[in-house]
């Protein structure tokens, strides 16, 4: 048990960044127009849920 957590240390410790290492401009970038465009799903998606939620519930009444 102690070895498969060891291993496991050993492959977590390898992902992460050490000291004050940052992520590239371009992958900035990347991830960022990822969260807008996640975050523009969401307000669209929100809203089109809820209308289908209200149309069931008007349905079901």
């Amino acid at each position: 048990m102690r070895q498969a957590q060891a291993e496991m240390g050993s492959v977590q410790g390898s992902t992460h960044f050490e000291g004050d290492d940052m992520a590239p401009a371009n992958d900035i970038k990347a991830a960022r127009a990822t969260y807008e465009g996640f975050v523009n799903l969401i307000k669209i998606s929100v809203p089109v849920i809820v209308v289908i939620v209200a149309f069931v519930v008007y349905l079901i009444h």
